[in-house]
């Protein structure tokens, strides 16, 4: 259903900073919170990452995110829409963040209510890597900034997985350019 999804939410007439929110939600797998908080000093593009603090974190664990072709394409087109610095601030305060109701806005007058919510998003992302079969859980684990449930092992197990992770986001964004299409 994903690109009959797509084409009615790109297609319903709200502002861009609400369409570019939806895009990267989707691509980057991460909480709605830690996107619409995120600010530009946070984001390397050469280095192709994106650093969230772990203020923001809801584990309170610094977690970074690797930063696709396609991210980097959403994010410079967002950049041409504002000069401030929250990548998604309010329309009438710019030292807040825009609300999450926003998106669901749109996902609902869509013809989406009761189908898909914003969180939504991470289980899709989830969902669709661990039915490809083509990456190791504990990565994909990682990458939803997702500790492991036995706790000896967290205790222990302090892998970041970087090399999986550059791998999954550009496989899954490949999924997303498919739906896109």
């Amino acid at each position: 259903e994903m690109p009959e999804f797509l084409r009615k939410v790109r297609a319903y007439p709200s502002d861009a900073q609400t369409h570019h929110a939806i895009i990267l939600i989707m691509l980057t797998g991460v909480r709605v919170s830690e996107l619409l908080h995120a600010r530009w000093d946070e984001f390397d593009l050469i280095e192709r990452k994106w650093d969230i603090p772990e203020t923001r974190m809801k584990n309170r664990l610094p977690h970074s995110v690797p930063l696709t072709d396609m991210m980097i394409a959403e994010l410079q087109a967002l950049r041409l829409t504002h000069n401030q610095e929250l990548l998604f601030p309010h329309r009438l305060n710019s030292k807040i963040p825009m609300r999450s109701e926003s998106i669901l806005a749109v996902i609902k007058r869509s013809g989406y209510a009761g189908k898909m919510t914003t969180h939504g998003f991470r289980a899709l992302f989830s969902t669709v890597l661990n039915e490809s079969n083509l990456f190791p859980p504990d990565a994909i684990e990682r990458q939803l900034a997702h500790g492991p449930q036995n706790r000896i092992r967290s205790t222990y197990n302090r892998a970041q997985y970087w090399e999986d992770r550059v791998k999954i986001m550009n496989w899954y964004g490949e999924q997303v350019r498919a739906w896109m299409a």
